[in-house]
């Protein structure tokens, strides 16, 4: 809030005293490195974005099964690169490829209490809650520990992809949504992007940003938007994800997000 107010009073001299709050305050906050480095968010997006291609290609190789190797590539990130933007999903990969290499899967737990402790607000916190209740329930030493999951959701990629933005119960839908819609028009200006509020049959309140050709054009919006607490400010910190229309439509109707959010970690 008060970096928003520092941008509407920019061309006064309000703004100075909304600067000496967030230094003094917040020092360690995005607008206070933004102060102290114009080029900060440029910066920071350009880093979050390099970051997301070296994870999907690491995911890639998880995929192929070579766990050893993302094993040991997680590992090096997480030990050496502690503010790596993807450090969550770097963490639940990290405890995935272990799962594969060792038949004692209570070896795991101390990984997902980290990533529980650590992350507690995101995805991978939620997944290895779970994962960490099968292990704890038992299973069978011969029987192979499946933490894939059947979801009530179905993951299509050649089709046109929407991105949706959570709310938190304080946030207000029309002032969100018109936050959102000046970031999506400033940030994406040709994508001819349309930002409309959406209400599940439970009244659960989203946003949804439309449309995309593709997964990795959708990827970019989410990029940036995770980059972009200049225009955001706090909603840059609600839970954004891709998803098709199909999966909308079941979405609205259930209002199934914490399932959503394992699907789509699993994913996307």
């Amino acid at each position: 809030a008060a970096f928003q107010l520092f941008r509407l009073n920019e061309q006064n001299k309000k703004s100075e005293k909304y600067k000496s709050y967030i230094l003094d305050k917040y020092p360690n906050s995005d607008a206070a490195k933004y102060f102290l480095d114009p080029d900060f968010y440029l910066k920071q997006k350009k880093n979050a974005e390099e970051s997301q291609k070296d994870y999907l290609k690491l995911l890639e190789q998880y995929k192929l099964k070579a766990y050893q190797t993302v094993y040991n590539l997680s590992q090096t990130i997480l030990e050496k690169d502690l503010a790596n933007s993807c450090r969550s999903e770097y963490m639940l990969l990290n405890v995935l490829a272990m799962g594969q290499l060792t038949e004692d899967k209570t070896t795991l737990i101390p990984k997902l209490n980290q990533i529980i402790e650590e992350k507690p607000q995101t995805e991978q916190a939620n997944r290895a809650k779970e994962m960490l209740e099968i292990i704890q329930l038992g299973y069978s030493k011969n029987e192979e520990l499946n933490f894939n999951k059947k979801y009530f959701f179905e993951f299509v990629s050649d089709v046109t992809q929407y991105v949706i933005i959570l709310l938190d119960n304080e946030d207000d839908m029309d002032d969100s949504k018109g936050t959102i819609s000046d970031f999506t028009t400033k940030k994406f200006k040709s994508s001819k992007l349309r930002v409309s509020s959406k209400i599940t049959l439970s009244e659960k309140s989203f946003i949804l940003v439309q449309e995309f050709a593709s997964i990795s054009l959708a990827d970019k919006f989410v990029d940036a938007y995770k980059a972009g607490f200049e225009f955001l400010d706090e909603l840059q910190d609600n839970k954004i994800y891709i998803i098709t229309q199909e999966n909308l439509k079941k979405l609205i109707e259930t209002a199934k997000f914490e399932e959503y959010k394992l699907f789509y970690l699993d994913n996307y």
